[in-house]
């Protein structure tokens, strides 16, 4: 695996879940579980949309650059906010409050594999060349 795959890959997936989430936030948000769709929230989820879709443009564009510092920290950041959002929808999802009901594994799953695949970029795909 190398970076270039591995942006492309997380490019497609964030633009694919942006547009969802842009264009109909009702369905995700009923599918995740959450009962409360509020007018606020819907407008709160397609600004989510249109940050995924800002991501997903990014990173396609910056899929082939060959540098190898800056396409470490790229992958530093992205490893930083997938983690992040991990944290945040295992929060979401188990917690006594939790916002996020039904279908949390999904999400669970696609951080778990996206973190894996830039940890490993990161920390094991060098020492395997040594």
């Amino acid at each position: 695996m190398s970076y270039k795959s591995m942006f492309a890959l997380n490019s497609i997936v964030m633009l694919l879940a942006g547009l969802a989430v842009l264009f109909v936030p009702e369905k995700i948000l009923l599918q995740m579980g959450t009962s409360e769709t509020y007018v606020s929230t819907i407008l709160a989820v397609r600004f989510l949309g249109t940050a995924m879709i800002t991501i997903g443009l990014l990173l396609w564009f910056v899929k082939d650059i060959s540098d190898a510092s800056a396409q470490k920290g790229l992958g530093f950041a992205m490893l930083a906010s997938i983690f992040i959002a991990f944290v945040l929808t295992l929060i979401g999802s188990v917690s006594s409050t939790s916002v996020i009901r039904s279908n949390s594994w999904i999400l669970i799953v696609v951080y778990a594999l996206f973190s894996l695949g830039y940890g490993f970029l990161i920390f094991l795909k060098p020492k395997m060349k040594e």
